[in-house]
């Protein structure tokens, strides 16, 4: 009769982990049940389907490769990520450590000396170790854990989004150069075309053959051609910043592009839905924000 309320205390117990197992994982049981719920034709993977682990191989073109990669390497908002990624990674392993035992350990000495003609002294020390175990019953330190779990997940998720929007960033940084140039070449050949003009205009004028508006016409299109020549020559320069802001040479404008724009590599056909969502590392990135 005297072991029956160490048995009830122990079901009690045992009661109270079970519930906070079982609210713990509410979450991962209503994402089961939202995924059983999309529809089939959603969930059959298509074996043509072809994702591309590296944006360096969308494009065919070696310079574009070769940006790519350094932004990949270089970028400062990556460096930081990446930071917060291994420090959430070391959070997860200083929580892991708490549902192991622990062990502390002091040494402590002390001395004693008399300065008198006795010169007595004396010497004493203290080793002391203690292990330390938490069984954890209400659950406590396992969702610590959890916890940690989902912060590392979450700054994974982040970081790999934030690598796909800078790596999109210089692809399309690397396509405005070249855009640019090619209309910074139209600006300066419509200069050229439009100065022939307007010498020709102010040659007639002298000889009297036209009149004064006419020859304001001609001047106020060169004009206009010389502003357009400007603003196309600020859009260059203005897109090679932009990629060396992303590819981490602040101020940098020395930049070789292609003439043309690359023709995109050949990447099957897009996944079907339900495998493109899996992917999308910002839905990723929710899932784990709601379990902290």
């Amino acid at each position: 009769m005297n072991r029956l309320p160490s048995l009830v205390l122990l079901a009690a117990l045992s009661a109270i982990g079970a519930c906070t197992s079982t609210a713990i994982s509410s979450y991962e049981a209503t994402m089961a049940n939202q995924e059983a719920d999309v529809p089939s034709s959603w969930q059959v993977s298509s074996q043509a389907a072809f994702e591309p682990q590296a944006w360096q191989t969308l494009f065919e073109d070696p310079l574009l490769s070769d940006y790519l990669t350094r932004a990949e390497q270089e970028n400062l908002d990556l460096r930081q990520a990446e930071a917060r990624v291994r420090q959430s990674e070391a959070s997860l392993r200083q929580s892991r450590a708490l549902l192991g035992p622990r062990l502390a350990a002091d040494f402590s000495a002390s001395g004693f000396a008399d300065l008198s003609e006795t010169s007595d002294t004396s010497d004493s020390g203290r080793v002391g170790l203690t292990a330390i175990w938490d069984p954890d019953i209400f659950g406590i330190n396992r969702s610590t854990v959890r916890q940690a779990e989902a912060r590392y997940r979450l700054q994974q998720a982040d970081s790999e989004r934030l690598r796909r929007i800078i790596l999109a960033q210089t692809a399309r940084a690397y396509f405005q150069i070249i855009e640019a140039d090619l209309q910074l070449e139209l600006a300066q050949e419509n200069l050229s075309f439009i100065e022939e003009t307007k010498r020709v205009s102010e040659a007639r004028f002298d000889a009297g053959d036209i009149a004064r508006s006419d020859l304001a016409l001609a001047e106020l299109e060169f004009e206009n051609a010389v502003a357009s020549l400007r603003n196309q020559e600020f859009a260059a320069r203005s897109a090679r910043r932009a990629l060396s802001i992303l590819v981490g040479e602040f101020g940098s404008d020395d930049f070789l592009v292609a003439e043309t724009l690359p023709s995109a590599a050949a990447i099957g056909l897009h996944p079907v839905p339900a495998d493109l969502l899996g992917a999308r590392y910002d839905i990723l990135a929710s899932r784990a924000a709601l379990s902290i």
